[in-house]
């Protein structure tokens, strides 16, 4: 109805050192509750993933919060596999997204906080911070929105024409990144 991807397949292919090809295939299905239907973004998803070798292991995702502009700030990723024992274990990935600035109106995340919780109960915490993005479109928002704060009197004809050109590559650049997606 929203031309949101319900279900994906996507196909894998290596060869291996044998001069055969093996084939790896993750089934995606993804589930739009509510408003996150309308705007695009994905509630929860199920992935059964089965290697190369024929294994498998299920990861269900569930995307609990998202911002004004549809970027997810909670992911939470339960990755369950069958040991050789035949026992299932569990592990969960928790990541907190935090976009700053600029950042956030075009998706670039600024920071991201990952709780690892394996099967076992140990529990491992990383903290990636994002320096730099090497996005052409938002070196220029970047430099107009500098230049705005550093020439807060200019004329009111020269602003708007400034603030223009701002909106204006902003939703250049916005509707390239939905394109992406």
């Amino acid at each position: 109805m929203f031309g949101n991807a319900g279900h994906q397949k996507i196909s894998t292919l290596n060869e291996g050192s044998d001069g055969e090809t093996y084939e790896g295939v993750q089934d995606i299905t993804s589930d739009y509750i509510g408003l996150d239907a309308i705007l695009g973004n994905v509630t929860a998803s199920v992935i059964l993933i089965t290697d190369e070798d024929g294994n498998t292991k299920t990861q269900e995702v569930e995307y609990s919060n998202y911002d004004a502009f549809g970027n997810v700030l909670v992911q939470k990723t339960a990755t369950s596999t069958v040991g050789d024992d035949g026992e299932t274990y569990v592990e969960i990935n928790e990541l907190i997204n935090t976009y700053s600035g600029i950042n956030e109106a075009v998706g670039n995340v600024t920071r991201t906080e990952v709780e690892v919780t394996d099967a076992f109960g140990n529990v491992e915490t990383k903290i990636i911070e994002y320096l730099y993005f090497d996005n052409p479109q938002i070196l220029i928002l970047l430099h107009l929105h500098h230049y705005l704060h550093l020439h807060p009197f200019l004329p009111i004809r020269q602003n708007l024409l400034v603030m223009t050109l701002l909106t204006l590559l902003f939703l250049v650049y916005y509707r390239q990144h939905l394109l992406y997606l």
